[in-house]
């Protein structure tokens, strides 16, 4: 039997990608675990190694052509697309229809995060099954079902596999549930780079890409430690743990609940790693490491033992105490990040994050207090974000600088929030009528949110906030953090409104680049996706540059009153987003697609504080989760289609 397995890149289809842009960012490429993964269940089972080819063209990026010749080449039985990400919506229907033409009779099959959108993937584009869920079981299921059907689709059979989504005879939407788990004692983290080598087919030297030099990270050169001579100078990803103990309502969930990685393997792997491909610095890719705290005082043990400095990029603030940061730290953890998102409690709830806010400002203090760096991840525009929750924001950045003796303006990542399919974030959006039920409405979604260089540009209004609000909340928060922090410092330097930084300084900070998500800041994304893209004409966010550069610095700005400064900046941005839509016409870019929808969103809240003005808050009703809304708001499904549309829509 011949199988392919393919890697899709994340970048929209019409980005003009080299492969010098896998070189680029803080940190490596993250390695194909999801791919490596379902090649060892393959082995287990029976499967030889021969009968597999993996075809990595996220770090090839292969023209169009040579997608073409390979697959006439190859004539596989069966194709497995690994698609990541929601973005990967527009490079799959082109991929899957060049792989149609090239092998007419081969049996395609679709995993990864793009499967919450199965119903759109298999009205629209040439993929014949999706996966949903964890895909390892579900997987060896299919390719033992291709022996003996190929590529017909018989309902009877495929029923009876968990994890499936596919069309049957009349076209009906089928959803056989969420793909089955791995017994603990199966499930491997660890990836094998012979498969990674084997993927990079004639071009072995790319194998570079995942690793990078830590001397040229944020995660690491900050520590004096990383800069020793007889140190192995290079930082790969690993994953200690897979999934996550909550539920945000924002998060795609590749997998449901937690579990803990087998200790003894991830030390195997890293010596592995140190001896084979001269790392000394791993960097820890788990969207929750530290809820199990055995085993992440294991893992830490592992570091200290055999010399590697670690970095952690996925950390809840509610599993840290003093005593596990001092451990870390001891255990050589140079680096911890928090999903903080938000100020505001309310927001916070909304999210179902499941903390308190002063748990953020303890849990970065304590990192800080100990070395270990610890930048902000903060999220703006949830459904009920105002621009009360903006300042409340601005407030816990300063606490948070002036807790730890820093400034507001140092280690931070700015966000605007996505719907992703498979969220209640994305079922909301369609509740309210911004974001459409059709396939046609879905599909013009998938093809067009994830095309900006910036979430901010590609954000989608489901708040109901008019557009000069919403532009200005991940400022207000920036300008409320420099007023509360140079009130708090004035104050106990005997009324003496100073800062430690002077005004240059701290522009440089807001501008030094900071990691984000695990692999790049956001500036480096910017500059990656602008350098690796034909633009026609150059566009600069000129009144966002003008107000990071220099009003957000200043403690001149901080001392004018807001009812005389906001406004103009309002006006300010207000005026950018008219020139990036004439630009967008002219270059068809899809900016600011959905930031002002035809359909009228109410406000969670309607008794929302209307502006930053007023001195005293207005009552609002206390909302709980924005899943319970959702629920709430769901209606009953009109058929069997449609109900399997939403099981698989509501995620895990």
């Amino acid at each position: 039997m011949k199988i392919v397995l393919c890697s899709v890149p994340g970048e929209p289809v019409h980005f003009d990608l080299t492969n010098k842009v896998r070189g680029l960012g803080n940190l490596p490429v993250l390695p194909k675990f999801g791919i490596t993964a379902l090649a060892q269940w393959m082995w287990k089972n029976g499967y030889k190694r021969d009968e597999l080819d993996f075809y990595d063209m996220d770090m090839l990026l292969p023209s169009d052509d040579e997608i073409r010749a390979y697959f006439q080449s190859s004539k596989p039985d069966i194709v497995g697309l690994s698609a990541v990400t929601s973005g990967t919506y527009g490079r799959v229907k082109k991929y899957a229809r060049i792989i149609r033409s090239a092998c007419p009779d081969t049996m395609m099959v679709l995993g990864g995060n793009l499967a919450a959108s199965a119903n759109i993937v298999l009205k629209k584009t040439d993929v014949d099954i999706c996966v949903a869920g964890d895909g390892e079981i579900a997987w060896v299921k299919l390719l033992d079902y291709t022996k003996k059907h190929g590529r017909t689709i018989d309902p009877g059979v495929l029923g009876d596999i968990k994890g499936l989504a596919f069309l049957n005879a009349a076209g009906e939407f089928s959803f056989t549930g969420f793909g089955e788990k791995l017994p603990a004692s199966d499930m491997s983290l660890v990836p094998d780079y012979d498969l990674l080598k084997k993927g990079l087919q004639d071009q072995p030297e790319l194998l570079k890409n995942y690793f990078r030099p830590a001397r040229e990270s944020h995660w690491f050169n900050h520590d004096p430690r990383a800069h020793e001579s007889g140190r192995k100078p290079n930082i790969a990803m690993l994953m200690v743990n897979k999934g996550c103990v909550a539920r945000c309502t924002f998060c795609q969930r590749p997998t449901k609940g937690f579990r803990a990685g087998n200790v003894p393997e991830l030390e195997e792997h890293v010596l592995y790693l140190k001896n084979n491909h001269d790392v000394g610095f791993i960097s820890v890719s788990d969207e929750n490491f530290g809820s199990d705290k055995k085993q992440a005082f294991e893992f830490a043990a592992i570091m200290k033992k055999h010399d590697m400095l670690w970095a952690a990029t996925g950390v809840r603030c509610d599993t840290v105490t003093p005593e596990s940061i001092k451990f870390y730290a001891d255990n050589n953890c140079v680096a911890l990040k928090f999903g903080i998102e938000s100020g505001s409690q309310d927001i916070l709830d909304l999210m179902e994050k499941k903390f308190k806010r002063e748990q953020v400002i303890n849990a970065v203090k304590w990192c800080r207090d100990r070395k270990i760096f610890s930048p902000l991840a903060i999220l703006f525009g949830m459904p009920g974000e105002t621009e009360e929750t903006a300042k409340e924001t601005g407030k816990l950045m300063a606490e948070i600088a002036l807790a730890t003796h820093s400034h507001p303006a140092e280690g931070k990542d700015l966000m605007y929030a996505i719907p992703f399919p498979g969220t209640p974030l994305y079922e909301y959006g369609q509740q309210v009528g911004v974001i459409g039920s059709t396939v046609d409405d879905e599909e013009d979604y998938l093809e067009n949110v994830f095309t900006a260089p910036s979430y901010k540009l590609s954000y989608v209004n489901l708040n109901g906030a008019p557009v000069s609000e919403l532009l200005f909340w991940d400022l207000l928060a920036q300008l409320e953090a420099m007023r509360y922090y140079l009130k708090e410092t004035g104050r106990r330097n005997n009324g003496a409104q100073t800062s430690a930084y002077a005004a240059h300084e701290v522009e440089s900070i807001i501008f030094k680049p900071t990691p984000v998500f695990g692999n790049e800041s956001i500036r480096d994304i910017i500059i990656r996706k602008i350098k690796t893209r034909k633009w026609k004409t150059s566009f600069y966010p000129f009144a966002s540059l003008f107000i990071q550069r220099k009003i957000i610095p200043s403690p001149l700005a901080a001392r004018v009153p807001r009812i005389l400064l906001y406004p103009i900046i309002k006006l300010l941005l207000l005026l950018e987003y008219y020139v990036i839509l004439l630009y967008k016409r002219r270059e068809a870019f899809s900016y600011y697609r959905f930031i002002s929808p035809k359909q009228k969103v109410k406000r969670i809240g309607e008794d929302y504080r209307r502006s930053i003005l007023s001195k005293k808050p207005v009552p609002s009703k206390k909302v709980i989760s924005l899943r319970s809304i959702v629920m709430e708001n769901r209606k009953p499904p009109a058929s069997l289609s449609e109900a399997n549309r939403i099981e698989l829509l509501t995620g895990l």
